[in-house]
């Protein structure tokens, strides 16, 4: 990881309270399916590794919740329709939404992989 980069996670971790080996802080409300602070810190570096500059810290933790929340909550419902409701509700694109489906599932939620819908992404 090149010093820019490192640097730009430690203000984003920073940013939210919370180390570079693990989260310190808890969200004040948090979806049913709650991750640990450790997840929560992979998820938020597995998206700054995919390009991205997190501004909302504590909200993108409860989107990558969510995820999870939702697909172990609504039947039937899987990444690829998490994936799409984000699109449609939230103003983010199918790249942008794919990203936090798959950083969301692979280090909050990764029970929900072998149910194949991951590879379909």
């Amino acid at each position: 990881m090149n010093e820019n980069k490192s640097r730009t996670i430690k203000k984003i971790l920073a940013a939210a309270g919370i180390g570079t080996a693990m989260a310190t802080g808890a969200l004040a409300i948090a979806p049913a399916a709650s991750a640990t602070p450790a997840e929560n810190t992979m998820f938020l570096q597995s998206l700054v590794n995919k390009g991205w500059q997190i501004w909302d810290v504590s909200g993108m933790i409860y989107r990558g919740e969510m995820v999870c929340s939702d697909i172990d909550n609504i039947s039937g419902w899987t990444g690829l329709d998490e994936r799409q409701w984000l699109v449609n509700n939230t103003g983010y694109n199918w790249n942008e939404s794919g990203d936090i489906v798959d950083s969301a599932v692979y280090n909050i939620c990764p029970e929900f992989l072998p149910g194949g819908w991951a590879n379909q992404m």
